[in-house]
Formats: C-alpha cells, sequence, structure tokens
C-alpha cells in the first residue's frame, strides 16, 4: 500500500501479489477538506480500497472515480464538525465593515469614524488588505476648537494564520488622505478651515472567530506619519498638527466570497 501526497490531491495505490499485474489506485481530493480530517479521509480511502480488493471488486481500478470529500462528512463524524468552520478560510476573497476609534496627532486627539475594505487571499498565508476610513472628532484649545475631518485609505500586503476557528490577519502597508481642519477661534481671533493631503505607515492587526461565512472581527493599527499636517496661528506658532504616531481600534464583520 502505497499513499503519495502532492499539495491538495494524495494518491493511494495497492500493487504486488495480491493486487495482480495491474495495481489497483484510487485519486483523493483532499482541497475543500478540514484539516484535521484529512488523514481520516485518506485512512477511509485505503480502507475501502484494500476491501474491495478482497471483494474481487474491479470497480477500484485505474478508471475508478475518485472519493469525494463527502465521505468524511458521512463516515467520519470529526470531518462533519470541522468542514463548515475550515471552508470559508479557503475562500480568497474577503468583505468587511468596521466602526473605529482612534488617537492621532499633537495635541492628541479622538477621531471616531468607519470603514470599508477587503482581503485578497493570495496562496496559503498571503493576501493583500484595502480599506477606505473616514473619521471626524474635535480638539478644544484656549485660542479655538479645531474640528478634525480625515478621508484616508490603506493598501499593502498581509500574512493570514489561522488557529483552530480564530484567524488572524497582520498587514503592512502606506496609509494616506486628506485631512481637513475647521477652527473656531475665540475673540478677537478669527478662525480658518484648511485640507491638506498625509501619509504614514500603518501596520494592522486582525482576529476574527470563524462563523461559516461570516467573521466578526476585532482590530487594531498602529502606524507613525510621515507627511505631516500642520495648522498655524498666524503663520507661526503651531496649533494642531497630524504627526508622529497614532493607534486605533476597531470592531466589524467580514463576509468571505
Amino acid at each position: 500500500l502505497h499513499v503519495t501526497c502532492e499539495q491538495d490531491v494524495a494518491e493511494i495505490r495497492v500493487d504486488g501479489p495480491v493486487a495482480g499485474d495491474s495495481p489497483f489506485q484510487v485519486r483523493v481530493e483532499l482541497r475543500d477538506t478540514a484539516a484535521g480530517a484529512r488523514e481520516r479521509l485518506v485512512a477511509l480511502a485505503a480502507t475501502e480500497l484494500l476491501s474491495q480488493i478482497e471483494r474481487g471488486s474491479e470497480s477500484a481500478r485505474p478508471a475508478a472515480p475518485s472519493v469525494p470529500p463527502s465521505a468524511a462528512s458521512s463516515t467520519v463524524p470529526e470531518a462533519r464538525d470541522a468542514g463548515p468552520a475550515a471552508s470559508p478560510s479557503r475562500r480568497t476573497v474577503e468583505l468587511f465593515a468596521a466602526a473605529s476609534v482612534a488617537r492621532t496627532g499633537q495635541p492628541a486627539t479622538l477621531l471616531w469614524g468607519g470603514s470599508l475594505g477587503t482581503l485578497i487571499g493570495w496562496g496559503k498565508h498571503g493576501g493583500l488588505l484595502f480599506d477606505t476610513r473616514f473619521e471626524s472628532g474635535e480638539t478644544t484649545l484656549e485660542l479655538a476648537r479645531v474640528r478634525w475631518s480625515v478621508l484616508s485609505a490603506f493598501a499593502g500586503p498581509a500574512l493570514r494564520f489561522e488557529l483552530s476557528k480564530a484567524r488572524f490577519v497582520a498587514g503592512l502597508g502606506l496609509r494616506g488622505g486628506w485631512l481637513a481642519l475647521d477652527a473656531t477661534a475665540t475673540a478677537p481671533h478669527e478662525g480658518q478651515r484648511m485640507t491638506a493631503p498625509w501619509a504614514g505607515v500603518a501596520l494592522p492587526l486582525r482576529v476574527s472567530a470563524g462563523l461559516g461565512v461570516v467573521a466578526p472581527f476585532f482590530g487594531l493599527e498602529g502606524g507613525y506619519v510621515v507627511l505631516p499636517v500642520r495648522g498655524d496661528v498666524d503663520g507661526e506658532a503651531t496649533l494642531v498638527a497630524q504627526r508622529g504616531p497614532w493607534l486605533a481600534a476597531s470592531v466589524g464583520l467580514g463576509v468571505a466570497l
């Protein structure tokens, strides 16, 4: 009995005196089978192949059809439990929406908002992560009250890992966009509004729970601004600025396609 595994396919062959001149063999597709059930499915196929030889059946010769992955769910109870949770992890595209809060700028300002994005799987552990996020908040100072409005986007590669039903994603890329600062000054000063581009390096992290095609998740993102924005007083002293590090947290829901 020889078993050869290559990628997501197992080849099982029986040769020698018991098989005669033409060895018996079967091909088992493992692509849609849960990782914990693959060994059981191969063992089940090998046992069935040996049983057919003992019965003198000709159905398992080279022209025999492949053993369907559904055999794992109907014969092995563990595969039935693990299959639905593991299948979505092999999907290549996930869309998600999230609510977020971020601490950024100088002086530190809380920004509240939301994001929409997608995670495109690439290979076994790779992927590409994209999102668009809008946030707003307010800084209250002695001279003025400054309203922040931030529209940004992230793009970069990501690594994907699984541990039981938990899925982990870590990315590294660039976040950039437009920042609007709207100052309402105290008398006798006069406030103004300005918009400017900004950009920074971002490290998003995410952990999600696999519940079929739906995956609720919690995320953290740290970053550092490399293209800052400053709001000055009379072109001299800085009133507020988007510079330095930022930290954001999010809670959302992903849907695998």
